[in-house]
């Protein structure tokens, strides 16, 4: 996969922010500094979610993974998933990404997992995940199975789309 990082500085002026949508066609992984705080376009109004990238977003259309180094203070990856670091939820999901595991999270009443992401096949909810709530996820046209651990005692019967196949792992 091609792989693009993110440098500290250019110019001599720190890189504390990435858009992924700007990123090369060819892109399959970015992988962002200790620096970066922000993804999106920080002079773009995001109140209509169309620039701010966050709440489960997709990002980039052919990106499969977004991998964050050691010592950020502010986000996280998980298997190639961002999370903000104050925040159980998905950040941002990659966009061709087909095969989502999701760190383990309470994905109560409003809790949504996952949601409009058009290239996800398969969902991995991690052990430890401990309810799936209403909603979890949605328009997510090719998403065929989802996996959850046994160990999850609470997952609403209106969790994931209809036709969608659980997994109990």
């Amino acid at each position: 996969r091609d792989t693009a990082r993110v440098p500290d500085a250019v110019l001599g002026y720190y890189v504390t922010s990435c858009n992924p949508s700007a990123i090369a066609p060819a892109v399959r992984v970015v992988v962002l500094t200790s620096r970066v705080d922000w993804l999106g376009d920080r002079g773009t109004d995001t109140s209509n979610g169309s620039e701010g990238l966050e709440g489960g977003s997709f990002a980039g259309k052919n990106l499969e993974a977004i991998l964050v180094e050691e010592g950020n203070k502010t986000l996280e990856s998980y298997e190639g998933v961002l999370y903000y670091k104050d925040s159980d939820f998905p950040g941002i999901v990659p966009a061709a990404m087909k095969v989502v595991r999701l760190k383990a999270a309470p994905f109560g009443k409003d809790g949504q997992a996952l949601y409009y992401h058009d290239a996800v096949e398969e969902l991995w909810f991690a052990e430890g995940t401990v309810s799936i709530g209403s909603y979890a996820v949605e328009g997510c046209p090719r998403l065929t199975v989802v996996h959850a651990p046994a160990s999850c005692a609470d997952i609403a019967p209106d969790a994931f789309p209809s036709g969608v196949t659980v997994d109990r792992y």
